[in-house]
């Protein structure tokens, strides 16, 4: 369980980015961070990772406040999967999971027996066990971001951020991610995954966190916080949000679309 208290965040004297950020999230729980660029996504997560520590309020996993505990204790809790890697040397899709092993390795000793069985049972459980040998720029971008996550399962947190997961994805990748990430919710991970896609944050979240001026203005289920108002208020645009497939599906379809629409007929 990860939980944030009255967080407020600033650099130097610029207003502040955070203001007052409260929430929790318990273990096998899925929630999407909605909001505008600049809302402060990804200040927060820099804050929950202990990468930002000049924040004021508390962070606490566990029970424990992340600023007692050391970066390697840290990383033994929460992980981070950016949106996109790349790299300048050809390694393998096994040798990119090892690194996620750094907080449990001894000493300067390379991964050993227990390392390579934690890459391996990373791979396999995100269904990507036969990449291991591939090269990691050689596969799909959707082979890539599952490689990212399996490296964050191989550091043995609980905890997943995950800093737009699908953002460069074509559909069909986003699915597969996504659904990936579904089945480590049901295996009892905690994820929170920052997205600019309202209809995804319906169709796979347990929660939805809405952010804006780096406020909270909406936190709660899908199903009641994704409306009208909401994508207004974050992304100012006219939108309509339908409800199809007796509420399992809800799109947000803007109104100058629907206006075109009426004028053609």
């Amino acid at each position: 369980m990860i939980e944030v208290r009255n967080l407020s965040f600033q650099y130097s004297r610029e207003t502040k980015v955070l203001d007052g950020i409260s929430f929790s999230a318990e273990e096998g729980q899925f929630i999407s961070l909605l909001g505008p660029n600049g809302a402060g996504k990804s200040t927060l997560m820099k804050c929950m990772l202990g990468l930002m520590r000049s924040y004021s309020g508390e962070i606490l996993i566990d029970g424990i406040n992340i600023r007692t505990l050391t970066p390697r204790a840290l990383a033994k809790k929460i992980a981070y999967i950016p949106q996109s890697a790349d790299s300048v040397f050809n390694y393998t899709v096994e040798e990119v999971v090892l690194m996620g092993t750094t907080p449990h390795a001894s000493g300067i000793l390379g991964p050993g027996k227990k390392e390579k069985a934690a890459a391996g049972e990373a791979l396999q459980n995100l269904g990507i066990r036969k990449l291991q040998d591939r090269s990691f720029m050689n596969i799909s971008g959707g082979e890539r971001q599952l490689v990212l996550i399996a490296r964050a399962l191989a550091q043995k947190a609980d905890i997943l951020l995950m800093d737009e997961p699908t953002a460069n994805l074509d559909y069909g990748n986003q699915v597969q991610v996504l659904e990936g990430v579904k089945k480590l919710v049901r295996n009892g991970y905690t994820i929170i995954q920052s997205t600019h896609n309202p209809d995804q944050a319906f169709l796979y979240s347990d929660q939805l966190m809405a952010l804006n001026h780096g406020k909270i203005i909406a936190f709660g289920s899908p199903e009641e916080m994704i409306t009208d108002r909401l994508i207004h208020e974050l992304y100012g645009i006219d939108a309509v949000v339908e409800t199809l497939y007796n509420g399992r599906i809800r799109v947000s379809i803007p109104k100058s679309v629907l206006r075109e629409d009426e004028h053609e007929q």
